[in-house]
């Protein structure tokens, strides 16, 4: 049953509306703020965009300047086009694996020549990095850290609470396959080059689900 679930949420619409139902609404105008998306003067590039529902919650009179939207699936590229033409918002989207910037530099190479291309100030991995393992979540951190047009990145993953059941029960429930404990999150995040770190939270409609932030900056 968990496992047709997991495969229903492929589906960008499914996705979206079954976590909102599912979690009482999530936190996205939240993540929008934290993620600078209310922010005229920056440059976005969201890493793993999938359908981009952020900008569902992005005002146009606020919007960034530039969004790139980097995702594997061009489902998800496609809905994610369709949200930024709405908003009337100057995007680009690629197709990117980051499961392979671990092993192949030609990726590294391609993702740090396309955020400097066009100009990106701030990157989002909004539910990204428990999709990863720790080697490619930190090369990929590290990556984006050698970027030089970006001064922050900011991430939004699920975790694992001890005793939280509520919370580690909706884990259960998402696709990711390296979903980590607040601690494990903090040592692999210590692992990358970006030297200032803050940690913010958030929770969905679902009070005891959490979400764990951090912004990085260099």
């Amino acid at each position: 049953m968990l496992q047709y679930f997991k495969k229903l949420l492929s589906d960008p619409f499914f996705y979206h509306y079954s976590r909102q139902a599912l979690l009482w609404g999530m936190p996205l105008k939240k993540w929008a703020q934290y993620g600078n998306y209310d922010q005229p003067r920056e440059r976005i590039a969201d890493l793993g965009c999938g359908p981009s529902d952020i900008l569902r919650y992005v005002d146009e009179s606020t919007k960034p300047a530039f969004y790139l939207g980097i995702d594997i699936s061009a489902r998800y590229l496609k809905q994610a086009s369709s949200k930024a033409k709405k908003l009337n918002l100057y995007s680009k989207f690629i197709s990117l694996d980051l499961s392979d910037l671990s092993t192949q530099e030609a990726i590294q190479s391609q993702l740090i020549a396309v955020l400097n291309e066009h100009h990106i100030t701030t990157v989002n991995l909004f539910g990204v990095m428990h999709h990863l393992d720790d080697l490619a979540v930190i090369h990929t951190l590290n990556t984006v850290f050698a970027a030089g047009s970006v001064r922050s990145l900011i991430t939004q993953d699920v975790l694992i609470i001890k005793g939280n059941r509520i919370n580690n029960f909706y884990v259960s429930l998402d696709r990711g396959e390296y979903v980590r404990t607040e601690q494990e999150y903090d040592d692999m995040i210590n692992k990358t080059k970006w030297g200032n770190k803050d940690k913010m939270w958030s929770q969905a409609g679902v009070g005891q689900v959490k979400y764990i932030h951090y912004r990085l900056r260099k």
